[in-house]
């Protein structure tokens, strides 16, 4: 059996929040069977994707530079890889990069361990156990980074044997992780200790008010057609694609603070042939998901390779500190790769 966990918390100074663990700040992680990866389907649909995003009203996308504004290439130093891979992505979607805080790497390298000393993952650490430097994410990131107003995240991959690039490509890839990852944190600290990843976020940067983060994003191409839901907290929590082949998810992204709520999230490729989608946001029940987020995961074994795709979703946004909900209405395309 293929081993590969993923674990996530978030902290704010208005929502104390662990996706998957409660209010004390741990997340679960599992060991899933991981399927065999099909053949990719071919489409008969070749038109190019839209070459901007519209919008209707005053809520846009943020323009997303693509891929000549990364610069991340794997150097085999694990740590630094998965640092320079998040800020690299950053970068392509028009994000401030990340600043790296020693205090916070020292502190994902004293989890990093004791999750190693343990043979255990997840945020969480008992008292009694060897390497213990804090019981929650909070506790740790508040020591590290004391000025932080109690803004805080992290992130926990473990998969033995593999690389700091692989472990942050595969957490980068789940869409709850994604989440946090692509959030407007300022600091951040990286280690990697045997196959096991934290990665710490701490205290806020500004993000744009009346915008919006998509990933993939408008014009982006090669883009994945599948993924394997291994996530925890789990997505896909309450339907039969829970722990399935599923294809690439989307997320909608808003400032830390701001909240999003769907009213329809749609999906076709260039044929017009829509995608069945399964949708989340903060309303959802199966799952907890943040106020600034949506997601949309094609219920199918997988997209259509090398074919344009075009995403449209509806509803509302509320800017961190109004009380005024905006309607958004947002199309924006993008095309997948070979695999």
């Amino acid at each position: 059996m293929n081993k590969y966990s993923i674990s996530i918390a978030l902290v704010t100074s208005a929502v104390l929040a662990a996706c998957g663990g409660g209010s004390g700040g741990s997340g679960s992680a599992s060991t899933p069977v991981v399927t065999p990866t099909p053949t990719p389907t071919p489409s008969a649909c070749a038109a190019p994707a839209p070459s901007t995003a519209t919008s209707v009203g005053a809520i846009t996308l943020l323009a997303a530079p693509g891929k000549s504004a990364n610069s991340y290439v794997a150097s085999g130093n694990d740590t630094a890889d998965a640092r320079n891979f998040l800020n690299g992505v950053r970068s392509e979607l028009g994000l401030q990069s990340m600043t790296d805080n020693v205090a916070l790497d020292q502190a994902a390298a004293n989890h990093a361990g004791y999750l190693q000393q343990n043979n255990t993952t997840g945020h969480d650490e008992v008292p009694t156990n060897p390497g213990f430097t804090g019981a929650d994410p909070a506790t740790r990131t508040n020591a590290a980074d004391p000025a932080n107003g109690g803004i805080s995240g992290e992130v926990v991959a473990w998969a033995p044997g593999q690389t700091g690039d692989f472990l942050s490509r595969n957490l980068f890839d789940a869409p709850l992780h994604r989440t946090l990852m692509m959030a407007d944190f300022k600091y951040q600290g990286v280690a990697v200790n045997s196959g096991h990843l934290v990665a710490d976020f701490s205290s806020l940067n500004a993000s744009p008010v009346n915008q919006l983060v998509a990933y993939p994003y408008q014009g982006q191409t090669g883009v994945r057609v599948f993924w394997q839901d291994f996530e925890s907290p789990d997505p896909l929590a309450g339907t039969t694609f829970s722990g399935q082949l599923v294809g690439y998810p989307l997320v909608l992204l808003g400032g830390l603070g701001s909240q999003l709520t769907l009213t329809a999230f749609t999906l076709n490729d260039a044929c017009g042939t829509a995608v069945p989608l399964i949708t989340r946001d903060h309303t959802s029940t199966a799952v907890q998901i943040e106020n600034n987020v949506i997601l949309a995961i094609p219920a199918v074994t997988g997209l259509s390779v090398n074919t344009a795709y075009t995403a449209h979703a509806t509803g509302t946004y509320t800017a961190p500190g109004s009380t005024t909900a905006t309607p958004l209405d947002i199309t924006w395309s993008f095309t997948t790769g070979a695999h």
